[in-house]
């Protein structure tokens, strides 16, 4: 059991405050969650549950729009678990909502490394490192994506975006060939 209650109902509490915009009732809800993670942070040795109430206090943080201190949570969960690649993806994520591109490059090869077959970091890492320029990264990155997943529309979308960078027309076209095939909407 874990020492502290994650599973209440925090919603139902504030929203018996009458009177309250739904947004301050949504940044109340988040406020007694972070609370309530950090709590546990306090009652407990365990490592693991303190990895579960840091990575919990990012991802609140993160739907809030809060990306330093997400970036603060998810730092203290790599602290206590450094191997798990979830962790650096939404570090990346993090990284990049506060503009740190070098950071969040990192955080998403470091994800990519703890497990090579991780679309969604692998994609991420294509964006930053388009985001930063790195065309023949980036493509590189987004190549190995649609090798993983070939109907990953998005991309070959970016895939395309970075062949034109890199002038490389042919492989452009090519891309928005298949695209058109996966959405024939676009």
């Amino acid at each position: 059991d874990l020492p502290y209650p994650y599973s209440q109902d925090f919603s139902g509490i504030v929203t018996r405050v009458k009177g309250v915009r739904e947004s301050t009732r949504a940044a109340l809800v988040n406020s007694l969650k972070v609370a309530s993670y950090l709590k546990a942070t306090e009652l407990t040795q365990d490592p693991a549950v303190k990895a579960f109430a840091f990575y919990n206090t990012g991802n609140v943080h993160a739907a809030a729009g809060r990306a330093k201190e997400s970036i603060e949570a998810y730092k203290q969960v790599v602290a206590i678990a450094p191997d798990a690649p979830e962790i650096h993806y939404n570090l990346g994520l993090a990284y990049a909502a506060d503009g740190q591109s070098q950071a969040a490059l990192d955080a998403f090869k470091q994800a990519v490394a703890l497990k090579a077959d991780y679309v969604d970091a692998r994609f991420n890492l294509g964006i930053a490192h388009g985001t930063a320029g790195q065309y023949r990264e980036a493509a590189d990155a987004f190549k190995e994506v649609v090798r993983l997943k070939p109907d990953h529309a998005e991309a070959h979308f970016n895939l395309g975006l970075a062949y034109l960078e890199l002038g490389d027309d042919a492989s452009a076209k090519a891309e928005i060939k298949t695209l058109q095939t996966l959405k024939p909407e676009l």
